[in-house]
C-alpha cells in the first residue's frame, strides 16, 4: 500500500515515515 505524509514538521515527517516503512508501506512525503 502507498501512503503520503502530509507534515511540516521535517523530524515527524521523518519518524512517520520511517515507522511506515518498517511496517512494508510505501512512503511518500511532502512538507
Amino acid at each position: 500500500m502507498r501512503i503520503l505524509v502530509v507534515e511540516d514538521d521535517k523530524n515527524l515527517n521523518r519518524q512517520i515515515k520511517e515507522a511506515l516503512e518498517d511496517a512494508d508501506y510505501v512512503v511518500d512525503v511532502a512538507f
